[in-house]
């Protein structure tokens, strides 16, 4: 069952149209939402669901002021309100009890799906142990890091670029004048022209790291339901350049900044500190983690095919550039690129 067909039976359950059966599968589904107390509810699911159910309240509300200016206007309002919460519960329920085609997987999903504003949205996400890599309609590349989603308006907007972020990704994104790029993970807003960065989150300690690569973004906090004025944005907001990191607690809604240290790209790593450099038969994926304890590198595979592709030879004594035209020429279907403190790799994978 969809979303849309729940929606049509609830709405005929609240009319009294449904059939015996109908009304019998209501109220199981309603008795059954006592017992899913012990499902794991993410923070940003609470939130989403706490903002789904005020804004079809608001949504209902209004709508029943402008039809009702009878003495029973209130009780009207009462039982728009109620059905707009009774809505969106059932529909939570639905998404944890039933299992059919038409509810995506992740819960958290499904709810930014039901907010009035994000209809027209398109969802991306990437259910693989491989990174995914997203294109934009101007050019914008977004690299999914496992488990993670995005979405971003199906139709173009002339003034601005936005997308919401759920998890992970690196981002490299097309400059544009007059149509600045905005990504919101949560509370967090990354204002951006052109430039390449990093979004994490740490659910450990409830937080979240912006990492500059290239270029310059700013970064502040807004509540949806409380939105700044540009001096209030103009007063919160951090500036990053490269090389630079913001940590933001979603807790206390602290912005805290740092200097990120330098990566070594232009000559070999220190013995004393080095992983072995001699690769016999090694993969992709193994190179990635040597590269990065030797140099302090981030090394991205942007095809998760590539992780079955092998090199071996030594490049002891190598700086990475010259490190990575050797392996990219012997496996001979991978290309990379260095982009401030990343490696970006590219390719079809092997046979």
């Amino acid at each position: 069952m969809t979303t849309e067909e729940f929606q049509e039976l609830l709405l005929r359950y609240k009319q009294g149209n449904c059939s015996a059966e109908e009304v019998r599968k209501i109220e199981n589904w309603f008795s059954e939402l006592n017992s899913v107390s012990e499902v794991s509810v993410s923070d940003e699911e609470k939130e989403l669901l706490e903002k789904a159910i005020w804004q079809v309240v608001r949504g209902n509300m209004a709508a029943a002021k402008k039809r009702n200016s009878r003495p029973d206007g209130s009780w009207r309002l009462y039982s728009a309100m109620a059905a707009a919460v009774l809505l969106v519960i059932a529909l939570v329920a639905g998404m944890y009890l039933q299992q059919a085609p038409g509810y995506l997987d992740k819960p958290v999903t499904l709810l930014r799906a039901l907010l009035p504003g994000q209809q027209g949205w398109v969802i991306r996400e990437n259910r693989t142990d491989g990174v995914t890599l997203v294109e934009l309609e101007d050019g914008s590349k977004i690299t999914l890091l496992p488990h993670s989603s995005v979405s971003y308006p199906k139709a173009l907007n002339p003034d601005k670029r936005e997308v919401r972020l759920q998890g992970d990704a690196f981002f490299e994104i097309a400059r544009q004048e007059g149509r600045p790029f905005f990504v919101y993970h949560g509370k967090l807003v990354t204002h951006v022209l052109g430039t390449s960065f990093w979004i994490k989150r740490d659910p450990a300690a409830n937080s979240l790291h912006v990492e500059v690569v290239t270029g310059k973004v700013s970064v502040y906090e807004q509540d949806e339901a409380a939105p700044l004025s540009p001096e209030g944005i103009e007063k919160k907001t951090i500036i990053l350049t490269p090389n630079q990191r913001v940590t933001y607690n979603e807790q206390s809604g602290d912005l805290v900044t740092e200097v990120m240290q330098e990566a070594n790209l232009t000559s070999p790593p220190e013995k004393a500190d080095a992983y072995s450099l001699h690769f016999n038969n090694a993969s992709l994926p193994e190179i990635k983690t040597v590269l990065e304890k030797n140099f302090g590198t981030e090394v991205i595979l942007l095809n998760e095919e590539m992780n079955v592709c092998t090199f071996t030879g030594d490049v002891d004594g190598l700086a990475i550039a010259e490190m990575m035209d050797l392996i990219s020429k012997s496996i001979g279907t991978i290309t990379y690129e260095i982009k401030g403190r990343c490696v970006l790799l590219y390719g079809d994978g092997c046979d």
